[in-house]
């Protein structure tokens, strides 16, 4: 799936994808995809109202500002929905979830193999996925 990043501006483009359409085939429990459509956890997490929002989400791998994006999703309390988002949406750039678009290669290829996105999630946070 290709999606061509939209607006003048990394957080504009970020903004843009939010409100994309979920990916289809992709097996997750009503409960989940029900939060994952709402707002509310995205504004918990801890890039919201972080200096320079977008770019050091989407600033080049391996750079300083990758690595800040990362260090601030570490903690994050919404990283496991942030990356269940990412996922049930097929975002191809960014971190989400404190994951880049090449560690999140490997649970994009269980969903399409028909794993479910809760299950994925749980195996993730138990450290196995």
């Amino acid at each position: 799936m290709t999606r061509a990043k939209t607006g003048t501006s990394d957080g504009q483009a970020v903004m843009q994808r939010l409100y994309g359409v979920p990916v289809e085939g992709v097996r997750c429990s009503s409960p989940l995809r029900s939060r994952l459509m709402t707002w509310a956890w995205r504004l918990r997490g801890r890039c919201t109202g972080a200096p320079a929002f977008g770019r050091w989400w989407f600033a080049p791998e391996g750079s300083k500002a990758n690595a800040r994006a990362r260090r601030l999703c570490a903690s994050c309390p919404v990283r496991q929905l942030c990356l269940a988002s990412a996922l049930l949406h097929g975002e191809e750039f960014g971190i989400w979830g404190g994951l880049g678009p090449r560690e999140r290669l490997p649970l994009v290829r269980r969903l399409r193999d028909g794993a479910r996105l809760d299950d994925l999630l749980e195996d993730w946070s138990a450290g196995a996925a």
